[in-house]
């Protein structure tokens, strides 16, 4: 997925912990667009942490499968 440089600014400012409305301000947009771009990327942060955790737990189970068999090391 493809980050605007416009997101990238928001996100940025956002670190800092500047409220919505001075974000929108300086940016000239929508204080509603500034809370929209910080939701969709807290969701994705939210999913790639969700899947980092599956496949870390499928890489653990795999693991121990082989130990089982064994056929590790």
């Amino acid at each position: 997925m493809a980050i605007y440089p416009i997101e990238a600014a928001v996100l940025k400012l956002s670190e800092t912990g500047l409220p919505p409305a001075q974000i929108a301000c300086r940016l000239g947009i929508k204080a509603k667009t500034v809370l929209n771009i910080r939701d969709r990327f807290s969701v994705n942060i939210k999913q790639e942490r969700k899947l980092e955790t599956k496949l870390r737990s499928q890489s653990k189970r795999f693991g121990d499968l082989l130990r089982k068999a064994g056929g590790h090391r």
